[in-house]
């Protein structure tokens, strides 16, 4: 395990994301994965921290990265979503009627990375995205 550091802390977090397409569509192909893992690169570079991870499906993408403890994580989550789907709409020229497509769901999903499997909760929540279920985590 390594450690890192800030002036004050020192730290080892790493995290998963998971965005999901707005509706669910079905939008995504494997030239849009490589070019939003290196859009989210870039973006998780200039806030001093590291991508480890990228893989998705058609409607949805799951990243785990690692990042300083002094960074907001709503914030990121906001320029990872915001500046993808920016970067997707206008390289892969994905429009919708009244030009105002919107790429991400609003919700997402971030955990803590741990060594315990967490890929059934991960999968609950794909699957029940667009479903009035209650998240994986309550009962």
């Amino acid at each position: 395990m390594k450690f890192l550091s800030t002036g004050n802390a020192v730290y080892n977090l790493n995290y998963q994301l998971v965005i999901i397409t707005r509706g669910r569509k079905n939008i995504l192909n494997k030239d849009m994965i490589d070019y939003f893992k290196e859009v989210v690169s870039n973006i998780i570079n200039k806030n001093g921290g590291e991508l480890i991870f990228v893989t998705g499906e058609p409607d949805w993408i799951r990243i785990i990265f690692e990042i300083s403890p002094t960074i907001s994580l709503t914030k990121l989550v906001n320029v990872i979503k915001g500046t993808s789907s920016r970067m997707l709409r206008k390289k892969f020229h994905i429009v919708s009627k009244n030009n105002r497509w919107v790429l991400w769901d609003c919700s997402y999903l971030i955990l803590s990375q741990s060594i315990q499997n967490e890929e059934e909760e991960i999968s609950t929540y794909i699957m029940n995205q667009g479903n009035k279920t209650k998240p994986p985590h309550e009962s």
